[in-house]
């Protein structure tokens, strides 16, 4: 028997068992999108030979984009793009009506299977991806924002930050102004609060990560902590570590990309442009390194306060090279600080010139922790310590020290954020 009147067999004997064919298997939903979607193709295709032949190459391009974002057939699109680029002598607007129409027409057949009840999981994708669909259709300032106001708040709700940081990437590419400017912060919360969410300051090339606590909400006020990494920068490596030792504590904490604490700057290690990281590759540079960060840092700070909801006053801890930078904000801004806990740091007497004349009212306190087993404690790291630790003293800094037995070059998280607590004077709970 051939294989034509074995499988007629076989669909007739599962339709006599109920079986559903994968035709009879899809809902409603899914085939109206189906004949919704060959339709809109076509009209899309027929756009594109319409612009070809009136020579129209700036609507012929964007049509032969829709048409293949719609499931043109290669060879169909592989025949038009030879032909487009055959046009010698361009006739722009000459397909420009017949564009704004075609594409009202798709955008209305679209809209209608969007408003159609959708009744499975399959469905709801399908649904979402239609919704990107109709952005792509140049829709006007309201309906683009409304539409993917629409999108943020479904992909929020599956709490999925994998999902959640596509939506963030596509998001940009119709509402870069909103992206940047937080517009879909329920969005980066599901990422913040399970991973990390990386953010760039809006006037600063300084970018950073940043950590949301499990029960982060935009109701409460949230305390902040700072984390500067180490020589090695790796701030992505940090961050995930910070995740796991500070655990369910209440804190925002910001991991922002620094160049103060490195010693010869790894161009791979940032996303900076390689100008700005070749001008301060040197550790010659650590001054106008700690220049950037600092104003950086400054930036990032206001834009996680605003968009996040922390508490003005933040926590700051650096681990060794991150030093730096911790003991540059004691000198110089501390009356922005809770608490400072320099881990394994190392300090530099520069960065307390033109700095602070003396701790002021209600000072930050201060915990310096230091292993024992430093491999390089002996060399830098304990003589560093002391030095700072006299400095911030003289100035009238509250300053205590842990010099702990058999630990060595480590930035002591929990350590550091048990101590943060304890100023804090409370554990696990949102600010007030």
């Amino acid at each position: 028997m051939s294989a034509a009147p074995r499988l007629l067999i076989l669909a007739i004997t599962l339709a006599m068992l109920g079986v559903p064919t994968a035709a009879q298997s899809r809902t409603d939903f899914q085939r109206s999108a189906s004949a919704m979607e060959a339709r809109c193709a076509r009209e899309l295709r027929q756009l594109t030979e319409h612009a070809v032949a009136r020579k129209d190459v700036e609507v012929a391009r964007k049509a032969l984009a829709l048409a293949e974002s719609w499931g043109a057939d290669p060879s169909w699109r592989a025949r038009w793009v030879a032909k487009l680029e055959e046009i010698n002598e361009p006739a722009e607007g000459a397909a420009a009506e017949r564009w704004t129409k075609t594409l009202e027409s798709v955008r209305k057949k679209l809209s209608g299977v969007l408003a159609k009840r959708r009744a499975t999981p399959e469905d709801e994708t399908a649904w979402q991806e239609l919704l990107w669909r109709l952005l792509g259709l140049e829709p006007g300032p309201d309906e683009t924002l409304a539409t993917l106001a629409t999108l943020a708040s479904t992909v929020a709700a599956k709490d999925d930050p994998a999902e959640s940081d596509r939506f963030l990437e596509r998001a940009a590419d119709f509402d870069p102004e909103g992206r940047s400017a937080g517009r879909y912060v329920a969005v980066e919360a599901v990422i913040g609060k399970r991973s990390r969410l990386r953010i760039k300051a809006a006037g600063h090339a300084m970018e950073a990560f940043v950590l949301l606590p499990p029960g982060w909400n935009a109701e409460a006020r949230h305390p902040l902590a700072v984390y500067i990494d180490g020589a090695g920068s790796r701030f992505e490596q940090a961050a995930q570590v910070l995740r796991r030792e500070v655990g369910d504590r209440d804190y925002v904490i910001v991991v922002p990309f620094t160049l103060s604490n490195a010693n010869e700057l790894d161009p791979v290690c940032y996303p900076y442009d390689a100008e700005l990281i070749s001008s301060m590759k040197s550790m010659q540079q650590r001054g106008r390194r700690i220049a950037f960060d600092a104003e950086g840092l400054k930036e990032i700070l206001a834009l996680v306060r605003e968009r996040f909801r922390t508490e003005d006053r933040f926590s700051m801890t650096g681990y060794s090279g991150g030093g730096f930078l911790t003991y540059y904000w004691l000198h110089h801004h501390p009356d922005q600080l809770v608490a400072a806990a320099p881990a394994s740091a190392n300090y530099w007497s520069e960065v307390a010139r033109d700095g602070v004349k003396h701790a002021p009212e209600g000072p930050p306190r201060v915990h310096l922790f230091t292993g024992k087993d430093d491999q390089v404690g002996a060399v830098r790291i304990f003589p560093q310590n002391d030095e700072a630790a006299k400095a911030l003293e003289t100035l009238g800094f509250p300053v205590k020290r842990s010099h702990l037995e058999g630990r060595g070059h480590e930035p002591f998280m929990k350590l550091v954020f048990d101590f943060f607590d304890e100023v804090r004077g409370r554990k696990g709970r949102p600010g007030p």
